[in-house]
């Protein structure tokens, strides 16, 4: 019988069993006003623009490490005076949608 390596196993199940962070993102529109968009959807956009723009590795608890395993705790949001992304829609203000729309129909 062929053994696996059980790190190589855990990492596969790993990555085959890890949730997405959030619902995909709409695109944001190249041209045009963003009245087709939902709050939500101007929610996950801004969401996934936090998260690019963090520099590490691993912005919100969801995120996966390079080992394979949630960053849980050691997130950059769970870490008190460090940068704070964006990783749910709760944290998208209504004022914060209101600016994205305003910005996105000049």
């Amino acid at each position: 019988m062929n053994q696996r390596n059980p790190i190589v196993l855990s990492l596969m199940i790993a990555v085959l069993t890890a949730a997405p962070l959030a619902a995909q993102p709409a695109p944001a529109p190249r041209n045009g006003p963003t009245a087709s968009l939902s709050d939500d959807q101007i929610r996950d956009i801004i969401i996934q623009r936090s998260i690019t723009a963090y520099s590490g590795r691993c912005p919100c608890p969801e995120n996966r490490m390079s080992n394979g395993a949630r960053c849980g705790h050691r997130s950059a949001y769970e870490r008190p005076n460090g940068e704070a992304p964006k990783c749910y829609r709760r944290d998208v203000s209504d004022e914060e949608v209101a600016r994205f729309r305003a910005a996105s129909e000049h």
